[in-house]
């Protein structure tokens, strides 16, 4: 018996049994479930959850309204049933809070605000963001999780995470076959792995705090501003793939590059799951041809060579969820490779006058390294540490132009954090992010002799869901 099916069964049997459900809201309005069903601490998913998610948010809402059509013949048999929508109504909220302190030293913050928490005081912010949500099932087989967010640094309100589903099972053999399709405006949002960029760990940032200028693409750098469609398959609950397809999509204010065309990206997972145990391997890429918002060369920008940047990540991510003790170990390892075709073009009209390369390299490289480790007991306390490392070549003018001083990326750094669940919708946490190398050094990376060290930040914050 599949996974998925095996799922099922036990899904029949909790909800017939389910006490008081503390969900991510909209999904525990729908199923009369706890989210622990789905997330061993929001947003890590459990295998239940991503089958969930896979199958398109869909699981059947406890009472429904339906509406059916007879045939001309009249038959009740052969009626069909052309409308079914849940009663309850799949909404949620989300607000998160945070007070931080950067390490502080008066002579070396030239490059920080004291607002930034820089001062010494802490940097608060209530809200931090402001979340609504739309989750669970619109009609049999689709079925959406969509995220509107408020940014108060901003002022604005814009579209959020979205993965619009359609899902649908066929029989080969014994074997079952998952079939799916998914619009999605952030390149891995649909993704059901937290060693993924967009879920994964840290699960949330402070604001405005320091950090490194660098990073490869597929970590966000286009988020909320592509749209994507894609089609994948899930066999046996245990191998996946996925073929998908991204345009630039700007939202209102957005000024950054946009893709030339169409942007590839594929995945393909294999997980074994063995009673308490989860453990999967995977690999997952995207190849983006880039231009910016603003041409300067005087050509038509379907004929102007594209910045490409190939991006290939390897992950894997194992778990252990008992009764009382939870552990997670993740890892990816992203090799991007840079193919500046625009930007090493000699003819770009300078800020300071004449006319010149952006980049001192036609071919340009980072390697991006994060390593988590984490540990819940009982769902309510939790600790977790994670390693990250960036390094690349030296590029002197593109880095120059990003105002690293070093003109090399090189970046490292620890993050340790503490957390607390009084409710599963409730999550309070004490983190610490350590740096060993900022922007290429350790020490003086900015000039005015700011060490790495400079930006330790110290991070408490308090997550409620509604």
């Amino acid at each position: 018996m599949s996974l998925l099916k095996r799922a099922l069964l036990g899904l029949a049997a909790l909800t017939l049994c389910a006490g008081q459900a503390w969900a991510v809201p909209a999904f525990a309005r729908q199923t009369g479930m706890s989210c622990a069903q789905c997330h061993t601490e929001f947003p890590e998913l459990t295998p239940f959850g991503r089958q969930f998610k896979l199958n398109g948010y869909v699981l059947g809402a406890k009472d429904k309204v339906t509406d059916t059509v007879p045939n001309a013949d009249g038959k009740d048999e052969d009626a069909q049933t052309r409308l079914e929508i849940g009663t309850g109504v799949p909404l949620g909220a989300m607000i998160q809070a945070e007070v931080h302190w950067i390490r502080n030293d008066a002579s070396k913050n030239l490059t920080l605000t004291t607002n930034a928490g820089s001062d010494g005081q802490g940097y608060a912010s209530l809200p931090t963001q402001v979340s609504l949500f739309f989750a669970g099932e619109i009609t049999p087989k689709v079925g959406a999780f969509m995220q509107l967010t408020y940014d108060p640094n901003g002022g604005g309100v814009g579209i959020d995470n979205t993965d619009i589903r359609y899902a649908d099972h066929w029989g080969v053999g014994s074997h079952d076959l998952l079939l799916g399709a998914t619009i999605n405006n952030n390149i891995t949002a649909q993704d059901v792995y937290n060693s993924t960029p967009a879920w994964g760990f840290p699960f949330a940032e402070p604001d405005n705090a320091p950090g490194p200028t660098v990073a490869t693409q597929i970590e966000g750098a286009m988020a909320q501003n592509v749209a994507g469609l894609g089609v994948y398959v899930d066999w046996d609950s245990w191998l996946y793939a996925e073929l998908s397809g991204y345009r630039t999509n700007p939202q209102a204010g957005y000024t950054g590059e946009y893709i030339q065309g169409w942007a590839p990206y594929w995945r393909v997972a294999a997980e074994l799951d063995r009673g308490n145990h989860a453990w999967e391997v995977g690999a997952y890429g995207v190849t983006l041809p880039l231009l910016p918002g603003n041409l300067d060369l005087g050509t038509s920008p379907a004929n102007t060579p594209a910045d490409i940047y190939t991006d290939v990540a390897f992950d894997t991510q194992y778990q252990y969820i008992g009764e009382d003790n939870i552990f997670t170990l993740l890892g990816s390892y992203t090799i991007e490779n840079q193919a500046l075709n625009y930007s090493s073009n000699p003819n770009h009209t300078l800020s300071g006058g004449g006319t010149g390369a952006l980049s001192s390299n036609t071919y340009d490289q980072l390697l991006d390294l994060h390593m988590t480790a984490s540990y819940l007991y009982k769902r309510a306390w939790g600790a977790a540490i994670s390693y990250f490392q960036l390094t690349g070549n030296s590029d002197p003018v593109l880095y120059n132009n990003m105002g690293l001083y070093q003109n090399v990326p090189n970046s490292n750094g620890f993050i340790y954090e503490l957390s607390y669940r009084p409710w599963l919708n409730t999550r309070l946490s004490l983190d610490y992010a350590a740096y060993g190398q900022v922007d290429g050094t350790g020490v003086d990376y900015d000039g005015a002799g700011r060490s790495a060290a400079d930006n330790n930040t110290l991070t408490a914050m308090a997550w409620f869901a509604y």
